[in-house]
């Protein structure tokens, strides 16, 4: 079914949160092959990720290798669609579901950065720590939207850049 194109763009409804992200890890592999561009991964805190589970399911999942923790793991490529998962601004409009675009990391490892620099097109690299701020625009949004400060700099096309900053970064 991942491989057919007439499932492509389908709704698909699943039990839990590792399907859909083994389901959005392999479509962003396929995204990076298309468009020429590296796959970015990194491990995500299961602390934080999987919320309330017991030590003897934590330590079970942690065992199981970055391989098949997908939720445990944080994808990106440049200018993949994505939805946002939390409130952010609900008065500008970014909130749980809002469609994005990604568009950068913001990473302060040099080792990570020489590793994302040297990716060839369609490769998949791991980061060794979380990226400090996933960078995104809001497809179709007027470019007076937002004010300058509330963003990072434009586009060429003029629509914003945000971030969304991962925990434990300021």
């Amino acid at each position: 079914m991942t491989r057919d194109p007439a499932w492509r763009e389908a709704p698909i409804v699943v039990a839990g949160n590792n399907q859909r992200r083994r389901i959005n890890i392999d479509a962003a592999k396929r995204l990076a092959q298309e468009h020429a561009q590296p796959l970015v991964l990194w491990s995500l805190d299961p602390v934080t990720n999987l919320g309330s589970v017991n030590t003897r399911d934590l330590f079970k999942r942690l065992a199981e290798g970055p391989d098949k923790r997908y939720d445990l793991v944080g994808c990106f490529v440049k200018g993949a669609p994505a939805v946002l998962g939390t409130n952010t601004n609900t008065a500008m409009g970014l909130v749980n579901g809002a469609h994005i675009k990604l568009h950068g990391l913001y990473i302060t490892d040099p080792r990570d950065v020489d590793t994302v620099e040297s990716a060839s097109p369609g490769q998949a690299v791991w980061l060794q720590n979380p990226p400090a701020a996933v960078l995104y625009t809001v497809p179709g949004t007027a470019p007076g939207k937002w004010p300058d400060a509330a963003s990072l700099g434009k586009t060429p096309t003029g629509e914003p850049i945000l971030a969304m900053i991962h925990k434990g970064h300021t």
